[in-house]
């Protein structure tokens, strides 16, 4: 091990040796320490890590399970346990030795993620719970399985939260048969909800077909990949399970009037996307798109009930009221741009009450939108305004 201090960027760095899997020995130099104890202790956390010697942190440990687990999970579910062990585990028992863990440690650690709660102050489900106890003993167990832990303490301790057996509710062929009349004039959400309810596909799974998936001969198609939207990019997966790889039928009368459909679509090649819905929200709130704000709230409102109306039977509260915030941010911003010339700007938000210092301050921001959108003044354009205009709220649709 070599510790040295960088003159220049006045800093420590550690430069160590270790033998790869293929038995190489290679160099590992790390930079950028503050002080030189910072950097003989990553040195020394790494030697463990390289040992697996099970007398390192939990946190340690943590990195050992990543870089085992992960390329053997979809990146949607390794993201799922990542934020789950990263704020539910590690700011707890990342600091303790994994190997001198007790099942009264883990009952403690219990007792302190049951107190948290979500942002509007309601406590964590039970099912949630339950999944947060369930990663941490998988961790456990793994380390048990491969590195000789002696035993896993969170078994010992027993689990918490629960499942929770609410009643499954499901649309009726009649009530179905109603919400398509009533979006049968928008063919892209139709379609969609069509193969949605005939043919039992899940929502990722409908969201990646493809034009070569559909077999109109024996109207069959075939579902071998998913569809999913991870750091704001478009990810093509396989199916939830290897299962789900499989064909399915679809009524005669569907597959001739998706052939029509399909046949509509300029330019659309063998191998792209059919269903593109997941953008509509994005796109009905792009402040480049022009069109009169009327006909932006009628669309948006067609979106809106229409997937509400179909996910209704989900628990929704929480991602609608997030949904609504993030929307009246948008069109927050969208009427900013209409607005166009400081003058307007500084008239729409004085008629809107804001005092003339708060009008100035939101006004200095010009073009900067995500700047401006944050100010006191162009929050004035509330919720009740936006209802005003005719733009239905999420929640409120949901609710009731």
């Amino acid at each position: 091990m070599t510790v040295i201090k960088n003159e220049k960027s006045n800093t420590w760095e550690v430069r160590t040796y270790f033998k790869n899997l293929q038995g190489d020995r290679k160099q590992k130099t790390k930079r950028g320490f503050k002080t030189r104890r910072e950097a003989v202790a990553w040195e020394a956390a790494f030697k463990t890590e390289e040992h697996c010697d099970l007398n390192m942190t939990f946190e340690s440990y943590y990195r050992i399970y990543e870089r085992d687990i992960k390329p053997t999970l979809k990146l949607n579910t390794w993201k799922t346990k990542q934020a789950i062990v990263e704020k539910k585990i590690l700011p707890f028992i990342g600091n303790r030795k994994i190997d001198s863990l007790t099942p009264a440690d883990i009952r403690a650690w219990q007792v302190e993620v049951m107190n948290l709660t979500k942002k509007n102050g309601e406590p964590l489900s039970q099912d949630y719970l339950r999944t947060i106890h369930c990663q941490l003993s998988a961790m456990l167990n793994h380390a048990v399985r491969f590195y000789g832990l002696k035993r896993n303490v969170a078994n010992v301790a027993g689990s918490m939260g629960g499942e929770s057996h609410d009643e499954i509710k499901f649309w009726t062929q009649t009530e179905y048969e109603k919400f398509a009349e009533a979006v049968a004039d928008k063919p892209l959400s139709y379609f969609a909800f069509e193969i949605l309810y005939w043919c039992g596909l899940r929502l990722g799974e409908m969201q990646a077909l493809t034009p070569e998936d559909i077999d109109f001969e024996r109207n069959t198609i075939r579902i071998n990949k998913s569809y999913q939207r991870i750091n704001r990019k478009d990810v093509i997966t396989p199916p939830k399970t290897p299962k789900s790889n499989r064909t399915v039928y679809m009524p005669k009368s569907l597959g001739t009037e998706l052939k029509c459909f399909l046949e509509t679509l300029y330019g659309l090649k063998t191998t792209d996307r059919i269903f593109t819905v997941s953008k509509s929200y994005k796109q009905l709130t792009k402040r480049s798109w022009s069109v009169s704000m009327d006909i932006r709230i009628q669309r948006l409102n067609w979106v809106i009930r229409g997937w509400i109306n179909y996910f209704r039977i989900g628990k929704m509260k929480r991602n609608m009221t997030k949904i609504d915030e993030h929307l009246r941010t948008r069109m927050r911003i969208v009427i900013w741009k209409q607005w166009k010339t400081s003058r307007k700007r500084m008239w729409g938000l004085r008629k809107l009450g804001a005092p003339e210092w708060m009008a100035r301050q939101s006004v200095g921001f010009a073009d900067h939108y995500q700047a401006v959108a944050k100010t006191t003044g162009l929050h004035l354009i509330s919720k009740q305004i936006l209802a005003k205009r005719g733009l239905v709220s999420c929640l409120d649709y949901y609710l009731n």
